[in-house]
Parts: structure tokens; sequence; C-alpha cells
């Protein structure tokens, strides 16, 4: 089911499996609810995508079928262009996948993540609120430190996310003792937000 207050490109092409959810923004060529990128799931779709309210995924983007129940794009997240998230994974409410980021399957993305340009997460990854994986890195495993930065190749521990923890309190998204407070985050349109 496409919500009437979505936006979805012509050439984008949605799955029968797909909810699309209020105000989100499918771009040009993506491609949502084609079958598992798995070697048992090349027939049939199966499962649900759901694109959370507001999300946007701005061209060229992919979000695979799942192998069984659900693949989720959270609300309000922001997905670039060639980012790809695969079977079985879950993006919280305001994930970003910068231009080329890979999500593998069965992964799971706290609130608020940002995965950099071209990092890839492998299968079964894990991800608390806040997590950035940092662009050209290579994670695979659980981050379980909200507010983390990880990079490298694999990545590693590098610090807090002390930027994103202080943005998030500016607009009431979060309290002092860092935690949510229900409050829906508004996607500012500028540049660099």
């Amino acid at each position: 089911m496409i919500c009437e207050s979505a936006t979805v490109h012509p050439t984008a092409v949605i799955g029968p499996n797909v909810d699309i959810g209020e105000g989100a923004y499918i771009g040009p060529l993506c491609v949502l609810g084609a079958f598992a990128e798995h070697p048992t799931q090349y027939t049939k779709p199966k499962g649900r995508v759901v694109i959370g309210d507001g999300a946007v995924l701005t061209k060229l983007v992919t979000v695979d079928s799942p192998t069984d129940a659900i693949t989720i794009v959270g609300r309000d997240s922001y997905l670039m262009a060639h980012s790809h998230v695969g079977h079985d994974a879950v993006l919280g409410e305001g994930a970003i996948l910068a231009c080329g980021a890979k999500v593998g399957g069965w992964s799971s993305l706290g609130n608020f993540c940002n995965i950099g340009l071209n990092a890839v997460l492998h299968q079964k990854s894990v991800l608390a609120d806040g997590v950035m994986v940092a662009a050209s890195a290579f994670f695979k495993g659980n981050a379980f430190k909200m507010f983390s930065i990880y990079a490298g190749v694999p990545a590693k521990y590098i610090k807090d996310n002390s930027v994103l923890i202080e943005r998030l309190k500016h607009e009431g998204v979060l309290d002092d003792a860092l935690v949510f407070t229900g409050k829906r985050r508004t996607r500012s349109p500028q540049a660099g937000d």
C-alpha cells in the first residue's frame, strides 16, 4: 500500500509487497521489494517491505524483500544514491545511509544511525542508537554502545558521537540523561544537516 501523501517517481520499481508511509519520497530508479539476494530466494518475493513515514530514498536505492517476514526502513530515514538495504534488515527512525552504503541482510540499526559513504555492514550486524560507521569502513558484529563512532577495515570503536548527542539534545529529541523524549525530529532541508 502506498499512502496518498507519499511521492513515488514514475521510474521507481515498487513490488506488490511494499508499504510506503505518509510523506515518504521514493526517487528515480529506486527498486523496492525485489526478491532477496540470497541463494534460496530467487523466485517470488516473500514477506513485507515497510518504508516509514517521512522516509526519503533519493535515487538508485534498493531495498530487498525479506526471506520471511519484514524489511524495514524507519520513519524519517534518509537513504542516498546507490545505498542498499538487504533482506530482513531493520533501520530505526532517522537512519542515514550515505551514497554507496550497504546494509547486509538480517542487520539491525537503532535510531539515528549514520552509515558513511561506501561503508559496508556485514550481514547480521547490530548497531545501537546513534552509532556512526565512517566512510569506506567495513563493520561486522555488534556495536552496543549508544552514540559511538566506528571507522576502518575492519571497523573499530574510535570515539563517542558527541556531535549527534548535542544536536539531538538541542532539538529536544534526547534529554541530558541520553534518554529519548519521544519528540519527533524534523529534518531540515538545509545542506549539512
